[in-house]
This record gives C-alpha cells, structure tokens and sequence, in this order.
C-alpha cells in the first residue's frame, strides 16, 4: 500500500535509504518505467510458457533465436546466426552486446540488472549502474567538425568525446570545449541539466515523494499547498504564491522521478 502523502510519519523510513534507495523510490514513481515492466513482465510470462523456465540453459539458447527476447547491439541481420553476427562485430571491431529484454529494460533506466517489479511490497532496492552509459558519443572526423552520432538518448547529459590522434590534440580540445559548453547550453534551456546541490537536502527529496504521491493520488494543487506547506490562509496573493510554490517543487520532483534519479546513486563520489 503506498504512504498516505499527506502523513509526513508514513515517510519515516526514508530516514535509513541508501543513496541507491532513494534512486528506486523515484525511479518506481516514474508511469513510463511502471509501463515498461508491466509490458516486459506480459512478453516474459508468455515466453516461459511456451518455453519453459527462462534461465534455464537450454531456454536461454533457445531465446536468443526468438524475434523480441533478446537486444543485440549492433542489431542482427535477417536470418544470421549468433555466430555469424559475432564475428561481423569481430571483423568490424564492434564490441557485441546482447540482453534479454528485461535485462536491457533495466539497462535502460540505469539499472545493473533486469527491471524490477515498482510495485513489490518489501521488494529489494535493484543496484544501479555504478558509471554512466554512453549513449551519445561525439567524434571528429578529418576536415570536418564534430559528429554527434545518437545511440539512444540524444539529450542525454552523459557524452562521450572521442579524439584523433593523427591530428592536433590541441585544436580538438579547444573544438570539444567549445561544443561541449554549447551542448550544456542547449541541454540546459531543455530543462536537461539538473543541479546536484539540492541532493543532499533529505527533507526537500521526501517532500518531492510526497508531492508526487499526493498528484498520483489527485489531489489539486491548493490541497497539496495548505499541507506540504503548512499555510492554509485564503488571502489571494498567498494563495497565488502557494500555487507557483507547488508548480516549482512539481517540476523538480518530476525531474527526479524521470531521469535526475540517476545522479543519487552518485552521491558518494562527490
């Protein structure tokens, strides 16, 4: 049962989370992560019954072979064998990667392992990748600027630049700064760039909880205002101010809950 958003006790147990605990109550609030497991789980139980147990050996081999259970970076070729697909990405020098979809769901939302179930009463905490995915990688190619080759998020602040050494390092340095300040620029007016100085404020990330709680729960913003804030006075510029309030801390808490999660787990490296 979730807590009751406007009991600030139903959230005593915040008070003992791990950094990657409180990376997993955002995360498992997030309707787009809940979707993602509620659709892995329908394709998982309808592949263990027509095959079998998954992790069984022998199923596992067999999964690999069925359209949809497993992720294959670089993507197979029609009709071509594992085999052959591993050795294209030998011949190519393409590192081969493959994931069993919920494996690769996890992986998605930076979790180290499959995806997890946001709903367990008394689940486990999944553990989160220790180090970020590179999901954009920026490369300069001779007698040209930098190329942005997206893999999969392409407003992801996580980004990987690669240099030539057959050309002038320094010049490269200059030219990635450059665009990395203007990608931050860019990622910043998208609202993409998060600042971490408010992570270590317990008590604002728990009213961030309560707030999404309370909008998954319907209530409106005056309710929402007069109980987080304690300020139950009708006069109209309060009222107005507690409603901008509100607007503000949603949309901070709603940047947890859809991607600044990710930043918790790195707490401990600050």
């Amino acid at each position: 049962m979730p807590p009751d958003w406007r009991n600030p006790e139903d959230y005593a147990y915040t008070d003992h989370l791990s950094d990657e605990g409180w990376a997993w109550e955002f995360l498992k609030r997030n309707p787009n992560y809940q979707s993602d497991y509620k659709q892995i789980s329908l394709i998982l139980n309808l592949l263990e019954a027509v095959h079998g147990q998954l992790d069984a050996p022998e199923v596992d081999a067999i999964l690999r072979n069925v359209s949809g259970a497993y992720h294959f970076d670089p993507p197979r070729n029609e009709g071509e064998s594992i085999d052959q697909w591993i050795e294209r990405c030998k011949v190519a020098g393409v590192n081969p990667i493959e994931r069993r979809i919920d494996y690769q769901a996890g992986y998605k939302w930076g979790i180290d392992g499959p995806i997890q179930n946001p709903h367990a009463e008394g689940g486990g905490i999944p553990k989160f990748l220790s180090s970020p995915s590179w999901p954009r990688i920026i490369e300069h190619k001779e007698g040209l600027d930098y190329v942005d080759s997206i893999y999969n998020d392409p407003d992801s602040p996580f980004v990987l630049v690669g240099f030539n050494l057959n050309l002038n390092i320094k010049k490269q340095a200059t030219d990635a700064t450059s665009l990395l300040s203007k990608e931050k620029s860019k990622l910043k007016s998208l609202g993409k760039i998060h600042r971490l100085s408010n992570i270590s404020n317990i008590g604002l990330l728990v009213e961030h909880l309560r707030l999404l709680d309370a909008d998954d729960a319907g209530a409106n913003s005056s309710e929402i205002g007069e109980i987080l804030f304690k300020d139950d006075s009708q006069d109209a510029d309060k009222v107005k101010q507690r409603h901008g309030k509100v607007r503000d801390r949603r949309e901070a808490a709603e940047k947890y809950r859809d991607h600044s999660y990710r930043y918790l787990p790195l707490r401990k490296l600050k």
